[in-house]
């Protein structure tokens, strides 16, 4: 299976989810709705009796900005304080909301959405925790080699009258860091994708495979990650061109963008859940054929136990994936011993030398 195609198989089985999409979405509004109910009461405070409130929403008064700052700062204080709680609390369900998703896509087709999705938000929280603890241990090199690069682009930048070439450097430094950012973000997914498949504890282990087998196979899986991010940049495109079409001089059109931001959110978090079916199948098709064939995304070990047990699914379909799940495993294995194979090929072409020379 091409790049593209499981790019296309990514974001088709994102929309055939609607429900893993309404509890991400749901997600994204509890952690917003403290934030709104603080900036409003801000701002109601701030401009209530203004007469910088009125025709606001006729136009932008960019003083109202600033009136809001002079006037609200204990509260702005608490906004701010709250925001970054929040975005901290977000991040830790985030945590479970990845657990969710990989036991959804991973796991029995034929089980309910609410216990797949929670059972495995679960079952998987305390190693992706940990995991993300451990990638502190990739945040460190990458801060150093954006020290680097930075101190070589400051050497280039020497000359202070050279302001066209500063302006580059500047975007040189942001797209260096987008860069390293988002590898960073990509070895998580597959670190993931690795402790879910696998039904694996080591999760520091499975970070290191993970970091080899992105760098090992870099150009892929960048090509992947960011055929994916086109598809954010063309919903966030056509998020602002929809949204600048709005007057929002009115009750309607303010509810209309209200909504039409709530699709934007809507879509972003199918996006997500794009990422991690293409990511996951990309990974299970390296490891079983080398990229060479498409095949279905495996159950856990666990999951295949339970469906045997139920007898919910087809056997056809079911001795399948526990083909391509071994095979996995096998393949992995011997991935992980080179040098033993080597080792013991070298000895067995040399046992019947020796025989011969022990002879009289």
């Amino acid at each position: 299976m091409t790049i593209l195609a499981l790019a296309v198989k990514g974001l088709r089985d994102a929309v055939s989810r609607p429900k893993m999409v309404f509890v991400l979405w749901l997600g994204n509004l509890l952690a917003a709705v403290p934030l709104y109910l603080l900036f409003t009461g801000a701002f109601n405070a701030s401009l209530g009796a203004s007469g910088l409130a009125r025709g606001l929403a006729a136009k932008t008064d960019m003083n109202v900005l600033l009136e809001i700052l002079t006037t609200s700062g204990p509260a702005i204080r608490d906004l701010v304080r709250a925001a970054l709680g929040l975005t901290l609390v977000y991040e830790f369900a985030w945590i479970f909301f990845a657990g969710g998703i990989l036991q959804t896509l991973l796991g029995d087709a034929a089980a309910p959405f609410a216990s797949e999705f929670f059972s495995g938000g679960g079952r998987f929280y305390g190693r992706f925790f940990r995991l993300t603890l451990f990638s502190f241990l990739l945040w460190l090199p990458a801060g150093a080699l954006f020290i680097v690069f930075d101190g070589i682009l400051s050497a280039v930048q020497s000359d202070p009258n050279r302001e066209q070439l500063g302006f580059f450097l500047v975007l040189a430094r942001y797209a260096f860091a987008f860069a390293l950012l988002h590898l960073i973000r990509m070895i998580l997914d597959y670190a993931r994708i690795r402790v879910a498949v696998r039904d694996s504890r080591d999760v520091f282990a499975e970070l290191g495979r993970a970091v080899r087998f992105v760098l090992g196979r870099l150009g892929r899986t960048l090509a992947l990650y960011y055929l994916l991010g086109l598809a954010g940049l063309a919903i966030l495109v056509l998020f602002w061109i929809l949204d600048s079409a709005l007057p929002k001089t009115t009750p309607a059109a303010i509810l209309a963008a209200l909504v039409l931001t709530q699709v934007f959110i809507a879509a972003r978090s199918g996006l997500r859940i794009a990422s991690q079916s293409a990511q996951a199948a990309f990974y299970l098709q390296e490891i079983k054929t080398g990229g060479g064939k498409a095949y279905r995304l495996a159950a856990p070990a666990s999951a295949g136990a339970a469906q045997d047990a139920r007898g919910k699914m087809d056997q056809g379909s079911e001795k399948i994936q526990a083909g391509v799940q071994g095979d996995a495993d096998q393949a992995e294995r011997q991935e992980e011993k080179p040098d033993q194979r080597v080792e013991e090929k070298d000895q067995e072409g040399q046992r019947p030398t020796n025989d011969k020379q022990d002879q009289p």
